[in-house]
């Protein structure tokens, strides 16, 4: 009886009101209506595109599953599950662990910020106390892991965006040409 009335409606269904103001009667709203970077399906209102209004086998009522589910409307990125490298998290589907699906603050819908490597370091916190190194390489210490790495997928080892050298090539050009305007040189 909270969401269908029991004999007459002016909506759908017997609903109390339609979606997504029903949703929110329970579901707090504020929690995405700040967002700056708001997921469209969530800042339309269309919450039963991603989610079941009764039952799911899924968890959170999804639809399917979050892969499944994401990959519906991001087509393109479905293309890297088959590349030779995987992000842990992509590969399992799970978009959820570094994108926000309701929407967030941060550029790619990201639930932490990537510009100073905040969003990478929160799994890999290992890797963290060598950014400030005297011989860390200049993207890792400015927490630039973008710039080498791709977020998905990639054909290369370790996520790295291309061939072995041509990644490197992008930032020094012709090492022969620019020699002597790097602080080390081999």
């Amino acid at each position: 009886m909270a969401c269908h009335q029991g004999h007459r409606s002016d909506h759908q269904a017997l609903l109390t009101s339609e979606s997504p103001l029903l949703c929110f009667t329970c579901h707090d709203r504020g929690t995405y209506a700040d967002t700056l970077k708001p997921h469209m399906p969530s800042e339309s209102g269309m919450c039963l595109t991603c989610h079941a209004s009764h039952k799911s086998e899924q968890a959170k009522l999804l639809n399917e599953n979050e892969a499944n589910l994401c990959f519906s409307c991001h087509r393109q990125t479905r293309g890297e599950m088959g590349l030779f490298s995987q992000h842990r998290p992509f590969a399992q589907g799970n978009c959820s662990a570094c994108h926000a699906p309701h929407g967030g603050p941060y550029d790619g819908l990201l639930v932490d910020t990537a510009a100073d490597g905040t969003m990478c370091f929160r799994c890999h916190s290992d890797l963290e106390p060598l950014k400030s190194g005297p011989n860390a390489h200049m993207p890792f210490a400015d927490g630039d892991c973008l710039l080498c790495h791709g977020p998905h997928g990639t054909d290369q080892a370790v996520l790295v965006k291309g061939a072995p050298g041509s990644v490197c090539m992008d930032c020094h050009g012709n090492v022969e040409a620019d020699r002597g305007t790097f602080r080390y040189v081999h």
